[in-house]
């Protein structure tokens, strides 16, 4: 899951990229007067909070769909599986010994 999750937020980062691109477009227009720079400065930071919270409900509703997917594979817990494996270890040693004496 840690893995999907890195691509997630590696295709979200592009968010960053983009406001790069928006302050680099943007300052001609603080240059010429256009635009003050704390207009700008203003609009970058709404921007990014506005992604922020965009990633933020991406991941959100990614791991909430990844668990519903989750609860339909047949996958046993850490006990279960040390439970089996301990039952396959002793009919293993079980096996063994019948051999033996049955040698």
């Amino acid at each position: 899951m840690e893995t999907v999750l890195q691509l997630l937020m590696e295709g979200v980062g592009t968010g960053t990229a983009a406001l790069a691109i928006m302050k680099e477009s943007m300052n001609p227009l603080v240059q010429r007067g256009t635009l003050s720079q704390s207009d700008l400065d203003g609009l970058l930071q709404e921007v990014e909070r506005s992604l922020a919270e965009r990633r933020q409900m991406l991941i959100a509703g990614f791991q909430k769909e990844l668990q519903r997917l989750l609860t339909h594979l047949p996958l046993v817990s850490k006990e279960e599986f040390a439970e089996l494996e301990g039952k396959l270890l002793r009919l293993e040693e079980r096996l063994e010994r019948l051999e033996t004496k049955g040698a």
